[in-house]
């Protein structure tokens, strides 16, 4: 019977041997040049070559041993063998066997299937992210990143949402998810039909992008031919423009977190912690998170060209993922970077070290993260949203400012007043001023290690407010509160 052929990373139909020791051997049996014996009885249902008898020290009267041609990802065939008492003992030995080897061996072909659903699919795709890290470099995947990648497939693709029972929030599945389609019934046009629904009521970006490349993996795995995403129409956008403050409004914001604005006559004055964080927001223009982990330790404050090392960040609390406030010991993208300081802010952050070595009698420690709260802890970056959102709340022109607006105000106004690549080292972006052109770049000059000194534009948020009757800006700011 001609041999079929095997694909890479394949393997064929296993077929069985009987081996006899020496004198044990049917009647039908024939002594060969080596002095075994080989017995030619009945083929079993099930065997698929003709059974064979020999002698092997230590067995009994006979075993049989199991066989199956395999075929490696590159191509290289061989035989796979192993024996047992029985013919079903050998065919477990073998199976087990097998297993391995297509670990080991095996182009992963048979992995996956096109009869899988979409939900074993996802759970597949969320354990190779987990294991393979980053896909075009060498690192671990982040927390965050797994967070986000698990809520797009969990309430996204899978339609789970939370339910409150007996005292705690838990995942239900709902019937607007397409767990249950199988990946060869994942059509371009059943796809399209799903999203447009799904758009009615929430963004679908972050779950195109996951479906994408779940459906990457089973092409690469030899479950599918083509990706059906890539027949799916992109999303519609809504026409967005960028959202972020003027220079006068950034100025009129620096006023309104100052304490002795928004202090109530007969309360205690309010803690200057907003209109700091403010204030070194406005100078750096690093994220929340990232401004909230600057330790005391990352600051270099003498000399004449004052830094910051922005090198950590704040992850929330995101179970099981991120179980409580953490932080950790670098940005986003992994790669630290020092930014020059403006004066006003060099002078806030040494009056802020003055007033906590007053008020606890020591210096803080260099691993304390700057903006602490009066406890020493981590401050979340939620109740900064909120404390901001708070306090302008009643100014029509300020409604709706984060954080991230005045990330966004830093960028505008050093495009506008220097240029773009200015601004995207300043925020930390990846190939800002850096991005290799020709050889030399990629493979001799260093990154920079330090954005470009900007303070001469920084300076203009810490301006008086043209709007203010009296008043010098930021100095509430930078003042020492009295005692």
């Amino acid at each position: 019977m001609a041999r079929v052929a095997l694909e890479p990373g394949a393997h064929g139909e296993p077929w069985f041997e009987q081996w006899w020791r020496a004198g044990c051997a049917p009647a039908a049996s024939t002594v060969t040049e080596t002095g075994t014996v080989r017995a030619l009885p009945a083929v079993e249902a099930g065997v698929k070559r003709r059974v064979r008898a020999g002698e092997t020290p230590g067995r009994g009267q006979s075993f049989f041993v199991a066989r199956v041609r395999v075929r490696s990802a590159r191509g290289r065939t061989s035989e796979l063998q192993r024996q047992g008492d029985g013919k079903e003992a050998a065919r477990r030995i073998l199976s087990k066997a097998l297993e391995t080897w297509k670990a080991t061996n095996g182009n992963g072909g048979d992995t996956i299937r096109g009869d899988w659903t979409i939900e074993k699919l996802a759970d597949h795709w969320l354990t190779y992210r987990r294991q393979t890290g980053l896909l075009k470099t060498k690192g671990d995947l982040g927390v965050s990143s797994l967070a986000q990648m698990e809520a797009a497939v969990r309430t996204g693709i899978l339609g789970d949402r939370k339910v409150y029972e007996s005292g705690e929030w838990v995942l239900r599945r709902h019937s607007d998810g397409i767990a249950q389609l199988r990946l060869v019934e994942a059509t371009g046009a059943r796809l399209q039909t799903w999203l447009s629904d799904l758009e009615e009521y929430r963004s679908t970006e972050q779950i195109r992008a996951v479906l994408s490349q779940m459906f990457d993996l089973a092409v690469r795995r030899g479950a599918l031919v083509a990706n059906p995403m890539n027949l799916v129409a992109p999303s519609r956008r809504d026409p967005h423009e960028v959202e972020a403050l003027t220079l006068t409004q950034a100025q009129h914001l620096c006023t309104i977190v100052d304490p002795d604005f928004r202090r109530i006559p007969g309360r205690r004055k309010p803690s200057p912690d907003l209109s700091e964080i403010v204030a070194f927001a406005l100078g750096t223009a690093a994220r929340c998170g990232e401004i909230l982990a600057v330790r005391w330790m990352d600051l270099a404050l003498d000399g004449p060209n004052p830094t910051v090392a922005i090198c950590g960040t704040l992850l929330e609390p995101r179970p099981p993922h991120v179980p409580v406030l953490i932080r950790q010991p670098w940005p986003k993208g992994k790669k630290p970077r020092r930014l020059v300081l403006p004066e006003p802010v060099v002078e806030m952050l040494r009056l802020r070290h003055q007033r906590i070595t007053a008020k606890r009698g020591t210096p803080p420690h260099p691993s304390e993260t700057v903006f602490a709260t009066a406890k020493g802890t981590l401050r979340q970056p939620s109740n900064l949203r909120t404390t901001l959102r708070t306090a302008v709340a009643d100014i029509p022109e300020l409604k709706g400012t984060t954080p991230h607006t005045l990330r966004r105000t830093v960028a505008t106004l050093l495009a506008h007043e220097i240029n773009s690549d200015v601004a995207g080292a300043q925020l930390g972006h990846k190939g800002a001023l850096d991005a290799p052109t020709t050889i030399t770049d990629r493979h001799y000059v260093a990154s920079r290690n330090c954005a470009p000194d900007c303070r001469e534009v920084l300076d203009l948020f810490f301006e008086p407010w043209p709007g203010e009757d009296e008043g010098d800006g930021l100095a509430a700011v930078l003042a020492f509160p009295a005692s």
